[in-house]
């Protein structure tokens, strides 16, 4: 199934070099630790449903940074933790995303996201016009205990055949689940703003590249899409 209304322009230079190669999606933003702010109450309300919280407004962006449509259905997300009860995991339905498009998995929790959005049974009706015109899903988590953990986890973006693509980690991951994965990044826990891909390709904070603490749907944060890999670290 191809999700017409994703079709966006992008420029020759956007797709020079990528961290990742066809026909893999690339991880371009990753919200865990939802910003607070005590003097401004929307502050961290990244889904724009009206409220924060500290798990629904939680999001993992990714896309296509490719000449040629990516068969997304069947791709994975998941926490690294995945711990019984408070695991995080998000399997693509089947539908194309065209060269140069952007989806956002927000967690969910509690949340009145705006239509139109999905999940893994149902594609969005289209493009979200609050999010860059991505294509918006939502996990519809049913616990505020199935959350990315600010102190220490990570994504794993895993292909329909069960090989992990890509791998964003940070702070202590040292008593979790082993996994392989050649493009692993390593950091050091944010907490003001997400986590996002700069010019370069390389994984920092939201608010180094843009005066934003975060951006769903906005692959390039208002910068241009990364032209070079980023140099993968070992976790501690």
């Amino acid at each position: 199934m191809t999700l017409a209304p994703l079709a966006i322009a992008i420029t020759a230079g956007a797709i020079a070099k990528t961290p990742v190669r066809f026909p893999h999606p690339m991880l371009t933003e990753i919200l865990y630790a939802v910003p607070l702010d005590k003097e401004d109450e929307l502050h961290g309300d990244a889904n724009l449903d009206g409220r924060r919280d500290p798990i629904g407004d939680e999001f993992i962006e990714l896309t296509n940074p490719h000449d040629r449509p990516i068969p997304l259905g069947g791709y994975a997300l998941r926490d690294l933790k995945h711990t019984r009860g408070n695991r995080v995991e998000f399997v693509f339905p089947p539908f194309d995303l065209p060269p140069g498009a952007t989806v956002v998995v927000f967690n969910g929790y509690q949340a009145g996201i705006a239509e139109p959005y999905g999940d893994e049974r149902n594609l969005p009706a289209g493009t979200h016009p609050s999010f860059h015109d991505a294509a918006v899903f939502t996990l519809r988590s049913g616990s505020r205990y199935e959350g990315l953990a600010n102190k220490g986890d990570g994504v794993l973006l895993i292909a329909p055949k069960g090989f992990v693509v890509e791998a964003v980690s940070w702070g202590d991951t040292k008593n979790f689940e082993p996994f392989r994965c050649d493009n692993h990044t390593h950091l050091e826990p944010i907490w003001r703003s997400s986590i996002a891909r700069d010019a370069s390709g390389a994984w920092v904070p939201h608010d180094v590249v843009s005066s934003e603490a975060y951006s769903p749907g906005d692959p390039t944060n208002g910068a241009t899409l990364a032209h070079a890999p980023p140099t993968p670290q070992p976790p501690p």
